[in-house]
């Protein structure tokens, strides 16, 4: 095992634990995230303990490496967040918009 490899588990491995540590304070939706950034969290270890495994996946899917099978995913990954991101947006200026119409609208009724 390389040294960037034992840095990388190690890392993930704090992050695992402390993953593990806040499912005790976490519920509902939070709950959900937790557990799939556990997921995450092991397959990347996985991965990175044994990079053979990418090229197998990759093989399987018709993708010639197995880092080019990585790089697809997480692009992906990435415009799947960032489609989710502006739809969150999009629904707080919405949000605020009403707010500061009903604002608005209660101003003028006071000063009548």
């Amino acid at each position: 095992m390389t040294l960037y490899q034992i840095i990388l588990l190690t890392a993930l491995g704090i992050f695992f634990l402390k993953q593990l540590v806040s499912i005790k304070k976490t519920s509902g939706k939070n709950f959900f995230r937790t557990y799939v950034w556990l997921i995450l969290t092991f397959a990347g270890a996985t991965v990175i303990a044994d990079p053979r495994l990418t090229a197998v996946l990759a093989q399987k899917f018709g993708i010639g490496r197995g880092t080019d099978i990585v790089v697809y995913t997480v692009i992906g990954w990435l415009f799947y967040k960032m489609y989710r991101a502006d739809q969150q947006i999009s629904k707080q200026q919405e949000q605020l918009n009403k707010l500061v119409s009903r604002m608005a609208l209660k101003d003028t009724n006071e000063q009548k």
